[in-house]
């Protein structure tokens, strides 16, 4: 629960991401969070808050003492979709490789193709 307040106060306190900072406190309680992560040998850390990436500019891993977990920003995943989306490139229903910068991140995406979304392709179109 600790970590999580610092997480937490990263994102919304009063020198948190939310807040327009990208250094500092906020910096140190992500960095703390993201340490934690590593030494319970997570491979994955998704960045699920819109602002996480900013502290990680162009970062695809995170390595700290001899440890490495890929780093994942939702919201370029998300983009990247939808422009593939737009220009007809339908989503896999099976799992595959989706190449993040340096780092590849498997997911899974079931029934997503184009034809099974008809209201969102029409509002596209």
């Amino acid at each position: 629960l600790a970590m999580q307040a610092r997480v937490t106060n990263a994102i919304y306190g009063s020198r948190g991401i939310k807040a327009g900072f990208t250094s500092g406190e906020c910096a140190d309680d992500i960095i703390a969070a993201v340490e934690s992560l590593l030494m319970h040998d997570v491979d994955v850390i998704l960045l699920a808050c819109t602002e996480l990436p900013l502290l990680f500019p162009d970062a695809t891993t995170v390595t700290r003492a001899g440890r490495t977990a890929h780093l994942v920003d939702p919201t370029e995943i998300l983009a990247k979709f939808c422009i593939g989306f737009v220009l007809g490139k339908p989503l896999a229903k099976n799992e595959e490789n989706v190449c993040l910068g340096n780092a590849s991140v498997e997911y899974s995406a079931a029934n997503t193709q184009a034809e099974n979304w008809p209201a969102l392709h029409a509002g596209i179109v």
